[in-house]
């Protein structure tokens, strides 16, 4: 999350690119419980490429470094790999 909207990262020939490209639409979806019998849903439209600070990235890569090293990649690789932002800002939310 990220000044409003949620900051993701994929890699730039990602099949999501040209999908979001024709149609920025997007739906995210989280369990909101441990179990995962609660999910919640967020619509919004998705930004490809919009600039991101070097800080907001940084922070991005902190937070996940544990994922990403289970991964079996570093933070350095995984921001050359994944290197096409994605901020998706919400409209909407329902949950079930």
């Amino acid at each position: 999350w990220h000044e409003g909207a949620f900051l993701i990262y994929t890699m730039p020939a990602s099949h999501k690119v040209p999908n979001l490209q024709r149609n920025p639409r997007a739906a995210l979806h989280f369990s909101a419980d441990p179990q995962g019998d609660d999910v919640v849903v967020f619509t919004g439209v998705a930004e490809l490429g919009p600039q991101v600070s070097t800080e907001a990235a940084a922070l991005y890569l902190q937070k996940y470094a544990e994922g990403i090293a289970r991964l079996g990649s570093t933070p350095e690789e995984f921001a050359r790999e994944y290197s096409l932002a994605i901020r998706v800002t919400p409209e909407k939310l329902r949950g079930f």
